[in-house]
């Protein structure tokens, strides 16, 4: 969190505290709750441009942790904070990245050997590891093996959830939500094509062909969408930018209140 503290599509890290009992973490705050209020609250019913705007900044946030060769692991609804409830705020459509507990670092190979995160974003290439496993065995070493692209399937099933309503997997048993993963999802065409072709690149079911985080930013439902949204963009760039003060901070140092010190969504490629 140190490393990406200034990213300005991640849960900033402020400061940190130290007593003989407790590590206390500064961390920013974010209004608006997670995007599974979000979804609940507006029953599913996201614009396009706005689905698209919301998973451009998740983009951003991922290509910063994988431009460091580490993977989030748990990208889901809970895990992407919104600054503002108020539809009207220029901060409502700004999300944050947070919950950094389950990154974890490629190894020298490339991968990552440890299965860790939330069963219904798991990727099919986990989902088979698992598969391959003997009924409460322990899976071998050299069984476990995936890369960064598992947080690019994870944010595949959050666009398809924005975009569609429903996630495309049911959050049901193992025995019958794996085989759906393994087998991908049926992508709805009540979307406009570019739409459907992102989350069907998000989905791709062979890693190697999924984009990183940096492709899929060039994509055009991305591009053209941020294009078109350029005027309120900019209009982000007028977000006030404040510190955190001992002011901010309770008595106990448990709660910590702080302006988000840069709001506003311009990628590099459309700076």
């Amino acid at each position: 969190m140190q490393s990406l503290r200034g990213q300005q599509h991640c849960i900033n890290l402020f400061d940190v505290y130290e007593d003989w009992e407790s590590v206390y973490l500064v961390q920013q705050l974010a209004p608006g709750g997670h995007l599974a209020e979000r979804i609940k609250m507006v029953k599913g019913q996201f614009q396009e441009d706005e689905a698209a705007v919301l998973v451009a900044q998740v983009l951003e946030a991922l290509d910063a942790l994988h431009s460091r060769g580490i993977a989030h692991r748990d990208v889901k609804f809970e895990n992407l904070l919104l600054m503002s409830k108020d539809p009207q705020s220029e901060a409502y459509n700004r999300v944050k990245l947070c919950d950094f507990g389950l990154c974890k670092a490629l190894d020298d190979t490339g991968s990552i050997t440890t299965i860790s995160g939330t069963k219904l974003f798991f990727a099919p290439e986990i989902v088979q590891s698992l598969h391959t496993a003997k009924p409460g065995a322990a899976l071998p070493h050299h069984e476990v093996r995936y890369d960064l692209k598992v947080d690019i399937w994870a944010l595949g099933v959050v666009c398809y959830t924005l975009l569609y309503g429903e996630e495309p997997f049911k959050n049901e048993s193992d025995s019958i939500m794996f085989p759906k993963i393994r087998r991908g999802a049926n992508i709805p065409t009540t979307a406009s094509h570019g739409a459907q072709d992102m989350v069907s690149c998000l989905l791709c079911l062979d890693p190697k062909q999924r984009p990183s985080a940096q492709q899929a930013l060039q994509h055009p439902w991305i591009t053209e969408t941020l294009h078109r949204q350029m005027p309120k963009l900019a209009a982000c760039r007028r977000g006030s930018h404040a510190d955190v003060t001992e002011s901010m901070l309770s008595t106990s140092w448990t709660v910590a209140h702080c302006s988000e010190p840069h709001a506003h969504l311009i990628p590099p490629l459309l700076s």
